[in-house]
């Protein structure tokens, strides 16, 4: 059993990795001892969904946190055994349709890139935007935009 010390100030970021599996970052705290950390395995036809990776707001460019986690992420894809991986971005509702189209499609098509700049076949990646059209949450409070405001994987 692995044990880590809980900083002085009690919160950490933990990311933990695992040859086949989608890695993991996440903050924690004193109160969350005990937490187990599940991770998804990468597998064909399965969605996978990476809820740290964020942008600059409104804009395409990927902040520096989340280089980290698509750097793993890039290379455990490289491990895996699959075809093709496409990357869909998703927006909130917040402006117009074709300004959200035009934003996750631009955000898909950096993660594409910074897959290939990490070492992932560039005929293997393909990108697509969806705009706000495939909400997981509401729109009416921040942390519904949030959960919407995503990039997934479609492994194939």
């Amino acid at each position: 059993k692995e044990q880590i010390e809980v900083p002085e100030n009690g919160d950490f970021i933990l990311i933990s990795e695992a040859d086949g599996y989608v890695p993991e970052q996440k903050k924690y705290s004193e109160k969350d001892k005990g937490d187990r950390i599940d991770l998804n395995k990468i597998e064909k036809g399965k969605k996978i969904t990476i809820p740290t990776i964020y942008f600059s707001s409104g804009k395409s460019h990927l902040i520096k946190s989340s280089k980290e986690i698509l750097n793993r992420f890039a290379r455990q894809l490289g491990r895996a055994d699959i075809s093709q991986v496409e990357v869909w971005g998703h927006t909130d509702a917040q402006g117009s349709h074709e300004y959200n189209l035009k934003l996750s499609r631009d955000r898909a098509e950096t993660v594409r890139l910074f897959l290939i700049k990490s070492g992932m076949d560039a005929s293997k990646v393909t990108a697509r935007g969806f705009g706000e059209t495939r909400p997981v949450s509401g729109n009416n409070t921040e942390e519904e935009r949030k959960k919407n405001r995503r990039t997934e994987f479609l492994i194939q």
